[in-house]
């Protein structure tokens, strides 16, 4: 829909901000700024998650007098992850095997796999982030999805009151949680931890869309100037630059969840302003998914063996701006053509699912 494009656009900015941390990560020597820039990349997760709440609910409400709704939800929800997710899950198989010369790496083992195979990994450490690069967001984004409903039906025809409770009740959670594993069970929670990845930690984030969707409901984000969207999002990205400089416990519970307000801004800055959603951004934000899925081959194991033969011989900043163009370039071709064989074909047996256990004619 036309009028959603800054939903693809965010999405583009989401993947970049991913390719561009990860690309970063084997590059040695940048100057401080722009390796503060690059790091950032990370909270190109939290973006996915905040636009894939409030997209939830854009459906779930436009879906809301459909028949047999919750279990439609479901089975649509795991045929837009899972057959991508699997194909995954092959690649970067064969991709350790020729890597380790006929054999795999301890973590791939059956449990591990089974794991991930029926998304529960983001609750078995081994099997979080190993199977698939980057899997732990598929994880904790499942979880997410299998609480949805039970969220979205708890504030439906409720107020933007209620929804601002459930998200500092969710904050006060997560903490609280997070307290008793790190102090008294003195368990590590550190950035790329466990712990970070885990829904747990993550929850706050995805309410922050519900949270949103609550906002564009009742026009909040639209009465007020643009400057402020601007000031309000360089202030939030601000504080997190300066929190992950710090040395504080529990930093990174903070950092995921001020991202995430950011974001709120910025979703509301491409929603006003039409000229931010370039094609080229739309259209890398409709194969995110592969992108992310797939954007490792580049940024991890093509670009570590170009760094290999080119480091020292080039500035290193020049360097991460040719690996990234090179990561960005070859992720959106290959991930361009998995989502036409793979995404795509995955949504549509979904929805000849539906229509089979439910004698409904096709929807789009």
């Amino acid at each position: 829909m036309q009028k959603l494009n800054y939903v693809d656009s965010l999405r583009g900015v989401a993947i970049l901000m991913v390719m561009l941390i990860h690309t970063s990560q084997k590059i040695s020597g940048l100057p401080l700024g722009i390796e503060s820039f690059s790091r950032y990349g990370q909270m190109g997760v939290q973006l996915f998650f905040v636009i894939s709440a409030y997209t939830l609910c854009l459906s779930a409400s436009r879906r809301k007098d459909e028949q047999h709704q919750l279990v439609n939800y479901f089975i649509r929800r795991y045929f837009r992850i899972a057959p991508l997710y699997y194909v995954g899950i092959i690649i970067y198989i064969v991709i350790r095997f020729l890597q380790y010369k006929g054999n795999l790496p301890s973590y791939y083992t059956p449990l591990n796999i089974f794991a991930n195979l029926t998304f529960i990994h983001g609750f078995y450490p081994t099997a979080n982030n190993h199977i698939v690069p980057g899997g732990w967001s598929i994880g904790t984004e499942m979880t997410f999805y299998a609480i949805f409903p039970i969220l979205f039906n708890l504030l439906e025809k409720r107020s933007l009151r209620t929804a601002i409770k459930l998200f500092f009740l969710s904050v006060g959670f997560s903490f609280s949680i997070e307290l008793l594993l790190v102090f008294f069970l003195h368990k590590s929670f550190v950035n790329n931890s466990f712990l970070y990845f885990n829904i747990v930690n993550q929850l706050p984030v995805f309410i922050l869309g519900i949270l949103l969707f609550k906002l564009q409901e009742i026009n909040f984000l639209d009465k007020w100037h643009i400057v402020f969207d601007y000031i309000f999002f360089l202030l939030f990205t601000a504080l997190c630059l300066l929190l992950w400089h710090s040395h504080l416990p529990l930093v990174f519970f903070a950092i995921p969840i001020l991202a995430g307000i950011s974001f709120i801004f910025l979703f509301n800055i491409f929603s006003k302003v039409e000229r931010l959603n370039v094609k080229p951004l739309t259209k890398l934000g409709r194969v995110s998914f592969s992108a992310y899925i797939l954007h490792f081959i580049f940024a991890y194991i093509l670009a570590e063996k170009v760094n290999r033969i080119v480091a020292g011989r080039m500035n290193s900043s020049l360097l991460l701006l040719l690996l990234f163009a090179f990561t960005v370039f070859g992720t959106f071709i290959l991930a361009s053509i998995t989502e036409r064989l793979v995404e795509k074909p995955g949504a549509k047996l979904g929805v000849k699912l539906i229509n089979a256990f439910h004698n409904t004619p096709d929807k789009k």
